[in-house]
């Protein structure tokens, strides 16, 4: 919810409060007893404390983790031949991740496949992105993705299924954890379809 509506919807609610309790009605939520009623000045201060007590309900988590994940999915699913390191979306992996990534040399290997079939990969759309499961500190996620293969080495679909022109579907499967208070992806299993 935006902050500027959830706090007009607080402070409608605290004014809805108190015109229960001038109504003489009892009040009890939420741990509120015995209700007093402030004037002016005082109300307002005491509508804005109460306004500062309330968890940001604004910011769901499901909503950070698909940022995330379909903003992976966009970068590793725009490649060129010509211009990948092999890194594209790595700035949304642990550090743990990353390195185990460099360490099996991915970045070169994707480098090496996408120069070798010359290979330009284009997003059409993200069809789908979900959380599958959350707690506190882990995560697990599901994006699907069409692209197409805008340009490929002849030959290239007798080796993929896939040739120059051609729509496929990427499903990525994603495990995420929380690193310096924010979502990043620890791993990522890609099916093409």
């Amino acid at each position: 919810m935006n902050p500027k509506l959830r706090k007009r919807a607080v402070i409608g609610a605290v004014s809805g409060l108190a015109a229960a309790v001038a109504a003489g009605l009892i009040v009890n939520f939420t741990g509120l007893r015995d209700a007093e009623l402030h004037s002016g000045e005082e109300e307002e201060t005491f509508m804005e404390e109460d306004i500062n007590d309330y968890p940001d309900l604004s910011a769901d988590p499901g909503d950070e983790i698909i940022g995330i994940c379909t903003s992976f999915a966009e970068d590793v699913c725009e490649r060129s031949h010509m211009t990948s390191d092999g890194r594209e979306g790595y700035e949304h992996l642990t550090a743990e991740y990353r390195k185990t990534l460099e360490g099996t040399g991915d970045p070169e290997k994707t480098v090496s496949h996408y120069r070798e079939n010359e290979i330009v990969q284009n997003l059409i759309e993200v069809e789908n992105a979900e959380t599958i499961s959350s707690s506190e500190n882990s995560a697990q996620a599901a994006v699907s993705c069409r692209c197409r293969y805008a340009e490929a080495a002849d030959g290239f679909a007798d080796l993929n299924g896939v040739g120059e022109g051609e729509e496929f579907t990427l499903l990525m499967f994603m495990d995420l954890e929380r690193e310096d208070g924010e979502w990043k992806i620890s791993g990522c299993n890609v099916i093409q379809c």
